[in-house]
C-alpha cells in the first residue's frame, strides 16, 4: 500500500448539494464502470446542515463525488491504516478492549484533544459509518464494505457479568452492505493518490485543511 491524502473531515451537505447542482443531479457519468443502476439520481432526500457530514448517501452517490473531484474512496484497508496508525492498534485507545469497559474507553478517547492525527482518527468513529471502495465478503460484487460500524459481540451466560452482549470497536470490523441503499447514517470522505491542490485550495477558502499525508 502506497501512500495517500485522505480528507481530514467527511463531506459536508454545502460540498454534496454543489456537487448535485453543478453536475444536473450528477446521473452515472462518473459510475459508468461500477455498473450504477440505470436511472440512479445522486440526489438525496435530506442531506443535514450544510456544515455537517452529509446524509443518506448511497455508495454510488460517495463514489460519483469523489471522481467528480478528481479523488476516489478509500478502500477498507487504507481506512484502517489511518485508524491503526503506526503502531497498528486494534482499537481506537490500544491493543486490549474489556468488554465491560468499551464504552468508557470509547468516550476518554473521544474527549482527549489532541494533535491533528488524534483528531482525524476521532472524526472516523463519530458521525456515523462511512462508505469504502471495497468490495463484500469474498469480493462480492453486489456489496460494498461499511467501516466505523461497532459489532455487537454476545458473552452468553455468565453470572459474573451483569449484561450479555456489548459493543465492540476493533478497527478491522467491516459491514458488508448493497451499494444502492441510501443510509441514512452512512458518510464518506475522500482520498486522492497525489496532493490534491487544486481541491485543497477551495476548500481553504472555509478555513478547512482538506487532506493530511498518511505515511
Amino acid at each position: 500500500m502506497g501512500n495517500f491524502f485522505i480528507q481530514n473531515k467527511k463531506v459536508t451537505a454545502k460540498k454534496y448539494l454543489q456537487f448535485i447542482r453543478n453536475t444536473d443531479r450528477g446521473h452515472s457519468v462518473w459510475c459508468q464502470e461500477v455498473d450504477e443502476p440505470r436511472r440512479h439520481s445522486h440526489s438525496v432526500d435530506n442531506s443535514g446542515r450544510p456544515d455537517d457530514p452529509v446524509l443518506g448517501v448511497s455508495w454510488y452517490d460517495a463514489h460519483a463525488y469523489c471522481a467528480y473531484v478528481g479523488g476516489r474512496l478509500p478502500t477498507a484497508e487504507e481506512w484502517e491504516r489511518v485508524v491503526m496508525g503506526k503502531s497498528g492498534n486494534l482499537f481506537p485507545w490500544g491493543d486490549y478492549e474489556d468488554p465491560l469497559e468499551s464504552e468508557i474507553a470509547l468516550k476518554s478517547f473521544l474527549e482527549k484533544k489532541n494533535d491533528e492525527k488524534h483528531e482525524l482518527i476521532k472524526s472516523m468513529w463519530i458521525h456515523g459509518p462511512e462508505w469504502t471502495s471495497s468490495k463484500g465478503w469474498d469480493n462480492d460484487k453486489d456489496t460494498r464494505i461499511l467501516k466505523g460500524l461497532p459489532s455487537v459481540v454476545l458473552l452468553g451466560e455468565n453470572k459474573m457479568l451483569d449484561r450479555k452482549s456489548y459493543f465492540s470497536y476493533l478497527s478491522t470490523l467491516r459491514q458488508p452492505t448493497e451499494p444502492k441503499k441510501k443510509l441514512k447514517d452512512a458518510r464518506f470522505r475522500c482520498v486522492f493518490d497525489h496532493q490534491p491542490t487544486y481541491l485543497e485550495q477551495i476548500f481553504k477558502s472555509s478555513g478547512r485543511m482538506t487532506a493530511k499525508s498518511i505515511e
